[in-house]
């Protein structure tokens, strides 16, 4: 591998996306265009982005009152790269 590929590679970090609500606000959009959606946090490494989405996957099971279940449910690891971020 050249090092401008490896520089590259090192450069992708990910994001834990969150769907919009639909018009309403009480129900979420999951067919919205992924650059609508919004990014909850960033990572370094995939593994660290899908971790915390099962933790808070975990959390909205028993805390539903506090989060949008069905937000989490549908929330997504994607990398910083991905072309569907593009607006």
């Amino acid at each position: 591998m050249k090092f401008r590929h490896a520089a590259a590679f090192a450069l992708v970090g990910w994001y834990l996306m969150v769907p919009p609500l639909a018009p309403g606000g009480k129900e979420i959009d999951a067919t919205a265009k992924l650059s609508q959606w919004a990014p909850s946090l960033a990572f370094d490494r995939a593994d660290d982005c899908t971790k915390s989405l099962d933790a808070l996957m975990k959390r909205a099971a028993t805390h539903a009152a506090h989060l949008n279940v069905s937000q989490v449910q549908h929330s997504r690891c994607i990398s910083t790269d991905d072309p569907r971020l593009a607006k």
